[in-house]
């Protein structure tokens, strides 16, 4: 990606793009063991931030367990692929965001709402708590225009 003078806000467009469908598969899709995985993603990310974490395995865990439960093997495909390049994303973007409490609240909060939708098999609405989530994460760095080189 370097090579190709990414930026983080790049990386997050495609994010949107891809998980925002992930999530509304999902809501179509998903079993109870899937369901777990991921509401022990948003517990991991919980604990790690209360033991003064950035909850970025958690985060990231909560990502592909949504990509898994669309039960769509190319959308898993490409949610592996690009997982290196989602790390960055959200390492960097947790760097950055959770240098302020409230933003901490409201990831969380999101993830919960995403969870929600899927939970209750919603797949309109999953698919706009994800846009949503994904749209808050652009926003924020759109105001510092940050380099992912």
């Amino acid at each position: 990606m370097e090579t190709q003078d990414a930026t983080l806000i790049d990386l997050l467009e495609i994010r949107m793009g891809i998980e925002c469908t992930a999530a509304s598969l999902a809501a179509q899709r998903i079993n109870a063991t899937e369901l777990d995985a991921i509401a022990k993603s948003i517990e991991e990310m919980e604990r790690d931030i209360g033991f003064g974490g950035r909850g970025t395995e958690g985060d990231l865990a909560f990502h592909m367990a949504i990509a898994a439960a669309t039960k769509n093997p190319l959308q898993i495909y490409l949610m592996k692929n690009v997982s290196n390049f989602l790390h960055v994303s959200i390492r960097e973007s947790l760097v950055h965001l959770y240098q302020d409490s409230q933003n901490i609240e409201t990831i969380i909060k999101q993830h919960k709402a995403i969870f929600d939708a899927i939970r209750r098999g919603e797949p309109d609405a999953a698919y706009n708590a994800m846009r949503t989530h994904i749209t808050f994460v652009i926003e924020f760095f759109s105001i510092r225009q940050l380099s992912m080189t």
